[in-house]
């Protein structure tokens, strides 16, 4: 009698530990497909934010910070600034392009050039900059004065067009945020129209990091001078006036845009 209890009682627990199994795996099975149905958007919508917080990074690397300022007037100009263009690929951010010049403050141009890469943060090394959150390689495409500079994903899919989560994510970066032109007046001792004659003369960069060969323009009307297209960046003017004699020489004088087109009275330019 003993057995045959013990018995029952041993088969109505195997029998509830059965059922309790087949009910654990049965449910595990529908979770198994519900899970990843519900959690899918969520990832992939993640993986767009973290991509497009990527391509406003490599923007801001090339560019600079605009609302970084000192005194109301910009100090930060990215690649491009110490470079004067922009970079040729992304990878140019972290490693400095073959012949680029080292940085260096100079005291007869009285600003500063040269490649201070990486411009892009490499402390976590889990961070790919030149791929998407998706792990395909971000396009990059160099314009021209007419045309926009673009960096892109082409989203989750990774198809050009789609919708949703595949569509395509562009940055881009337009003629005028690279060029500016620079207006400007010079003018006599007091203050007053200029009517002589002389020369401008601008320190830009010649696209590898080094100085280029000044460029020159002849004083207009009314002392009016301007220069056109020249990179965005901290740069410097200075004067070569014939009269009085001999030639006098004046500047230079650093100039930091904080727009693309710049009125730069030279009764105003003062060396920071």
């Amino acid at each position: 009698m003993t057995f045959l209890i013990r018995e029952r009682q041993t088969l109505n627990l195997s029998g509830f530990t059965l059922i309790d199994f087949l009910m654990m795996v049965t449910l595990l099975s529908i979770l198994a497909v519900i899970v990843p149905a519900v959690s899918l958007p969520s990832i992939e919508e993640h993986r767009v934010e973290r991509t497009r917080s990527r391509l406003l990074s490599i923007r801001r690397a090339i560019l600079g910070d605009p609302s970084a300022k000192v005194r109301r007037l910009r100090t930060e100009f990215g690649f491009l600034g110490d470079m004067g263009r922009l970079p040729n690929a992304l990878d140019e951010l972290l490693n400095a392009p073959s012949g680029a010049g080292t940085r260096v403050q100079d005291p007869t141009a009285r600003f500063a050039y040269g490649w201070s890469g990486p411009y892009l943060d490499t402390s976590d090394s889990l961070v790919e900059w030149t791929k998407d959150a998706w792990g395909r390689p971000i396009q990059y495409v160099v314009g021209n004065s007419v045309t926009a500079t673009t960096i892109k994903s082409l989203g989750a899919d990774g198809v050009a067009g789609g919708s949703g989560v595949d569509a395509d994510l562009v940055i881009q970066i337009p003629p005028s945020a690279t060029r500016f032109n620079l207006h400007g007046f010079v003018t006599d001792a007091g203050g007053g129209v200029f009517t002589g004659t002389g020369l401008v003369f601008l320190n830009d960069l010649d696209g590898t990091g080094h100085l280029a060969s000044p460029a020159s323009v002849s004083i207009g009307t009314a002392g009016y001078f301007v220069f056109q297209n020249v990179t965005m960046g901290r740069r410097s003017v200075f004067l070569t006036l014939p009269h009085p004699n001999p030639t006098a020489t004046v500047g230079p004088v650093t100039v930091t845009p904080g727009e693309p087109h710049l009125i730069l009275p030279a009764r105003q330019l003062e060396a920071p």
